[in-house]
């Protein structure tokens, strides 16, 4: 149980560290992001202004005189012989006056984004070309309108290739991203190292209740059996005692047999809980034991009306402890009697089935009663826990045979599940795998 406690337990522990690391490294990677968009922004801004201020008499002159047109400048005279930072001066006219003309592998892709720049606010755009040989290219360009005096003489664009950037930039996101696949190993460790840590209390605290329950269990049966046999040594003495001297015996005795009863579960659990039990294989008849306990329990469904049905094979023959199937069958036919309505029915169903993994017991246990709500389907089987608690006191029980009844299935390697729908009964199912031997 604290295994299952514990694995839920360091998986929110990771999960919410998880979440928040993330959101930390998203914080990072998009303020990061964008000082440096801002910082290249700048940088082209102030390249854009430098190089208006450089290149603005050429235009005036161009202004004045239409057939003054530089074109490309002297390599001598270029800012970077590579092309990675480049500008174009067009006039109104959208004419090339001079340039200094970009990498000749995206010069196409520049020209292209130029003539579709239709609004020159000062703006900076941050373009991104994927070249004929599958290169992948991003520029950060700039587009400044120049005047003289109050008429416009042309636009100067400006660029630079920032793909070294965006490179630096991904690589650092992808160490990023390893840092926070560590982190996260890191973090899953650390959780359930420390979820053990913090379950040992609870874990002590449940053993000592263990112990506890497992030998009070002990230390209650011999005073309980001693109090049985006085009552039934009282109760011989017959005509001697007076009639109501016989009923308070009569109480005595029924609540004796409920506490003796409560005593075994308990110490029953107490055998689960510290996988105890030794299991005593034996080849035998289910229906034939079906039927033995449909027989002890026919008083307590004749006293409400009921019919108590057995259907499945006659020879269902299976490998299992005798006495725990029996209880199993004691436990679930009993419920299904305490909770169906007079005039209802209960019924017990046993196949032998084929599995890719072998053969495998199923019973079933159908009964007409009151049902079990959907949120409550996974709770029935947890100790003293019971669906109807007025209803259950009323007709006894401290809600430990279910309990029970799950621990005895999975000591067989089975499964025990419910399926139910309030007020229109329950059905409870039964699998255990058979194997071809006793051991």
């Amino acid at each position: 149980m604290l295994n299952k406690i514990r694995t839920p337990l360091t998986l929110l522990y990771i999960t919410s560290m998880g979440l928040f690391s993330l959101v930390i490294i998203g914080i990072i990677f998009a303020g990061l992001n964008w000082v440096l968009y801002i910082e290249r922004s700048d940088e082209i801004k102030a390249l854009t202004i430098a190089i208006c201020d450089e290149q603005k008499n050429e235009l005036i002159k161009h202004f004045y005189d239409a057939n003054y047109r530089p074109g490309v400048i002297l390599e001598d005279d270029r800012r970077d012989i590579r092309g990675q930072i480049f500008y174009c001066i067009y006039d109104n006219n959208k004419q090339l006056v001079k340039t200094d003309p970009p990498n000749a592998a995206f010069q196409a892709a520049v020209v292209d984004t130029i003539n579709k720049w239709d609004e020159v606010s000062d703006d900076v755009r941050k373009e991104t070309y994927i070249l004929p040989d599958g290169q992948e290219v991003t520029l950060m360009m700039s587009a400044k309108r120049l005047y003289q005096g109050n008429n416009s003489i042309g636009t100067v664009y400006v660029g630079k290739d920032i793909t070294a950037y965006e490179q630096i930039f991904h690589k650092m996101i992808l160490w990023l991203i390893l840092i926070y696949i560590i982190f996260w190993l890191m973090t899953a460790v650390i959780g359930y190292i420390m979820s053990g840590r913090v379950m040992k209390p609870i874990k002590d605290s449940i053993d000592r209740q263990r112990e506890f329950f497992a030998d009070a269990s002990h230390e209650l049966r011999t005073p309980l059996a001693i109090l049985l046999a006085s009552v039934e040594v009282v109760e011989e003495e017959g005509e001697k005692i007076s009639v109501f001297s016989r009923q308070v015996l009569l109480d005595m005795k029924d609540e004796i047999h409920k506490t003796v009863k409560i005593v075994d579960n308990l110490l029953t659990l107490a055998h689960i809980d510290e996988k105890n039990i030794k299991l005593v294989r034996e080849e035998f008849s289910l229906k034939s034991l079906a039927a033995q306990v449909i027989h002890s329990l026919s008083p307590l469904a004749n006293a409400k009306n009921l019919k108590l049905c057995l259907e499945g094979e006659e020879a269902v023959n299976v490998v299992a402890d005798r006495n725990l199937i029996k209880q199993v069958l004691f436990i679930l036919i009993e419920n299904g009697i305490k909770y169906t309505s007079e005039a209802g029915s209960v019924t017990v169903c046993l196949e032998s089935l084929c599995s890719e993994h072998g053969k495998i017991l199923k019973i079933s246990v159908n009964d007409t009663g009151i049902g079990i709500e959907q949120d409550q389907k996974e709770s029935i089987f947890e100790r003293f826990y019971r669906v109807d608690k007025t209803r259950s006191k009323e007709l006894g029980g401290v809600g430990l045979g279910l309990a029970i009844a799950k621990g005895i299935v999975e000591c067989h390697g089975g499964t025990i599940t419910v399926e139910s729908e309030w007020g229109r009964g329950s059905r409870f199912i039964v699998l255990i795998p058979q194997r071809d031997n006793l051991e």
